[in-house]
């Protein structure tokens, strides 16, 4: 404050990196958690692609 900054406008700024931070969180929250393949799945699904090569 005594290099003169705008007391004002520092609790603006502070209040929209706030919010910008609790927006992001709440869509991270939204997001569906991924499927996770094992490598078992993934063998399967290559040996699927490698029947393809027949047709």
């Amino acid at each position: 404050m005594e290099a003169g900054w705008d007391p004002e406008a520092v609790t603006g700024q502070y209040n929209a990196a706030v919010a910008e931070k609790k927006a992001a969180l709440a869509g991270l929250e939204a997001l569906e958690p991924a499927e996770w393949l094992s490598a078992s799945d993934i063998r399967g699904m290559v040996t699927e692609l490698g029947a393809m090569k027949a047709v």
